[in-house]
């Protein structure tokens, strides 16, 4: 068995199972649409509501030993033929499953061959559907009011109830229950490996009966790990934000290593690693740890800030707000927003998005394009010859015989999209054929391309449907293996197999396409095609309403000298030298070592000629020691803001100024 095939097997059997619904939603691993996010939102719901009601909650979490190489596969096989898998399939996934063996390699030399009589080979791309299906027994038979989250062989059981007995005692039925299930499939269930933790707001010792595993008892604990996360008894979270603090530290000293002066200077592409590395750990779990939002701001912002300086060649006394806008990235408090009401989106666009009011609908399709589906027709005949921004004679012509010699016979259909000022519409033309529609503002162009593409498409027509459209990213969307959009996942799905899709360059003077290009014109004033937003569209909504909330608020700052400088938060280009670049940062931001003083407690220092404060603009415009050398450079009667701002004319002489009075290695 190739690579290739066990690929297209378990597609289509992912694909059998999800359409189905076969698969639990209780099971977050190895499925489309589901993951850590899906996980972490469901329980924090649950966390959530429990602190608010006052009710005491049981986590437990159970271990499964050894759990895919104990897994029993012929459960697995009967499982599948009890879900009405048959055929071919199934043969493959059986004998994928029986007379496994494997032997150990060291150097050139390997063991005899060990046969395999459980389990699913793990690295195998199937291996992960196959464990899905035999874990899947785990809910049939637990006790009601009971809350299990199974994320692969980490299954965990979360109780809530008015009162610390009560509570104690779903536990113990829902974890007798995953025992009996554990014993019936072949699975071992380890209590001196399981955790139980009891989270509540009120201030109790934890007495009473033990949660048990047979005749084992499960230890309890003042915190638990659950994916990552480290849950306290009063669900503040404080242990697991100091803990990724804690981790932090050396992501942190890795940024010092690349941010040290060499020839060059990038720093987009340092700030891109350090999201890679540093971000990524801050934010992992915001699903949850939003329930402690400004303890988690609190804590981690320190870390957040120290690599915004780091990156920058910035003192450590630079005002962080200072720091982030020289820069032109997000503050923390920002980040951490504009993550937790993306992730929030991505639940809404997984889970109930269609049943929230129109204005918070998310739309989103997850999987891959059905393996059933027909191959998309894309005529590429003009796309070929002509490129976008022709409006030639010879392009028109050439629209006009090849519509005239391949389509008589078809019901050609023009789409466009628009975005303006007044909002977002797409318009559709052809044969007795006017639509002039409105999408909500989130929305993007190319989605009202595709849904003009995805309108055209599942209009009725008596003939074939030839698509028109002036959209390229469109037309390759069309053609992508996975598509992501979910009008582009419409259009393939719902195209009738004769269906034909040509591409023709913009206000190239074709009637029809210049027809619909009027009606998307105006579609922002026409009735509206969809209350739904794609969840690509809300997520850059997002970050352009984060980032506009945070210009403004630094347009109204009159506090920092940066200010004076620089009017907006949008990030400006860098010198070419890493050590330049951390000067002009520093005298940017008002704070080096010429205007204050790092020993102890820092101050701000005092001109020894001018008895004045040693600022950066005193020492760069006003200071009469250094005004010759000023006039010498061609620096005097300007501003701070003219000598600083981006691209200033007089920054080369800024520097060489700066060498000549010394100053350029102790700023």
């Amino acid at each position: 068995m190739n690579l290739a095939s066990l690929r297209m097997v378990n597609r289509r059997l992912k694909q059998y199972l999800e359409s189905k619904g076969l698969l639990d939603h209780r099971q977050h691993a190895f499925r489309q649409g589901y993951g850590t996010s899906t996980y972490f939102a469901t329980l924090g719901e649950v966390l959530k509501k429990a602190q608010d009601q006052g009710h005491h909650t049981e986590i437990v979490s159970l271990d499964i030993s050894k759990a895919f190489n104990r897994t029993w596969t012929p459960a697995a096989m009967k499982k599948l033929a009890e879900w009405g898998l048959k055929g071919r399939i199934l043969h493959f996934v059986r004998n994928f499953l029986t007379d496994r063996s494997f032997r150990v390699s060291v150097g050139n030399v390997q063991s005899r061959r060990f046969s395999e009589e459980t389990g699913v080979p793990q690295g195998s791309v199937i291996a992960g559907t196959l464990f899905l299906v035999a874990m899947n027994g785990v809910f049939d038979k637990l006790p009601k009011n009971i809350y299990i989250f199974v994320y692969a062989d980490d299954v965990l059981i979360v109780t809530v109830g008015p009162t610390l007995q009560r509570t104690k005692l779903r536990a113990q039925a829902a974890v007798s229950s995953v025992v009996r299930w554990a014993d019936s499939v072949g699975f071992q269930l380890s209590a001196g490996k399981s955790v139980r933790c009891h989270i509540c707001t009120t201030r109790h010792r934890n007495n009473g009966l033990p949660i048990m595993i047979k005749q084992q008892a499960i230890p309890t604990k003042n915190t638990i790990r659950v994916l990552g996360v480290l849950f306290d008894r009063n669900l503040s979270l404080e242990p697991h934000f100091q803990q990724v603090k804690k981790d932090c530290r050396s992501r942190s000293n890795l940024m010092k290593t690349i941010s040290r002066p060499h020839r060059s200077n990038n720093r987009e592409i340092r700030f891109r690693v350090a999201r890679a590395i540093i971000d990524s750990r801050l934010l992992y779990g915001v699903e949850l740890t939003c329930l402690a939002a400004e303890k988690a701001i609190q804590i981690l912002e320190p870390v957040y800030n120290g690599y915004v300086r780091t990156v920058s060649g910035l003192l450590p006394s630079t005002p962080a707000d200072a720091a982030c806008v020289e820069a032109g990235i997000l503050p923390f408090r920002l980040v951490y927003t504009a993550a937790t009401a993306t992730k929030a989106a991505a639940f809404l666009a997984k889970t109930s998005g269609n049943n929230l009011p129109p204005v918070a609908r998310v739309h989103h399709w997850h999987g891959d394009k059905s393996w059933q589906s027909h191959q998309i027709r894309i005529d590429s005949r003009i796309k070929d010859r002509f490129r976008a921004g022709d409006n030639s004679l010879a392009l028109r012509r050439t629209v006009v015989e090849t519509l005239g010699a391949h389509y008589q016979d078809h019901e050609i259909r023009y789409t466009d999209g628009s975005l303006s000022s007044s909002g977002v519409g797409m318009g559709v033309s052809g044969d007795s054929l006017v639509v002039s529609n409105s999408l909500p503002a989130q929305c993007s162009v190319f989605s009202a391309e595709a849904a003009a593409v995805f309108h055209a498409t599942t209009l009725p027509a008596n003939r074939p449907i030839l698509i028109v459209t002036d959209s390229q990213s469109a037309i390759m969307a069309l053609t992508d293996e996975a598509p992501k959009h979910p009008w582009i996942q419409g259009t393939v799905t719902h195209a009738p197999p004769n269906t034909v899709y040509m591409w023709v360059p913009g206000h190239c003077g074709i009637q029809g396409n210049v027809i619909a290009d009027h009606l998307a014109g105006s579609g922002p004033i026409g009735p509206r095609f969809s209350d739904n937003v794609p969840f690509q569209d809300i997520k850059k909504w997002i970050k352009r309403t984060v980032r506009r909330a945070w210009d403004n608020e630094w347009r109204n700052n009159r506090t920092h000298q940066l200010r004076k400088i620089k009017a907006t938060t949008d990030p400006w280009k860098d010198r070419p030298s890493l050590k330049e670049q951390q000067v002009v940062s520093r005298l940017r931001t008002g704070h080096s070592r010429a205007s204050h003083n790092f020993g102890g407690t820092p101050f701000r220092r005092t001109c020894e000629t001018c008895g004045a404060p040693a600022s950066v603009e005193h020492i760069l415009i006003n200071c009469m020691e250094l005004e010759d050398l000023r006039v010498a450079f061609g620096l005097e009667r300007t501003s701070i803001r003219s000598l600083l701002g981006d691209e200033s004319p007089a920054a080369d002489a800024l520097i060489a100024f700066l060498k000549e009075a010394n100053l350029f290695y102790n700023i």
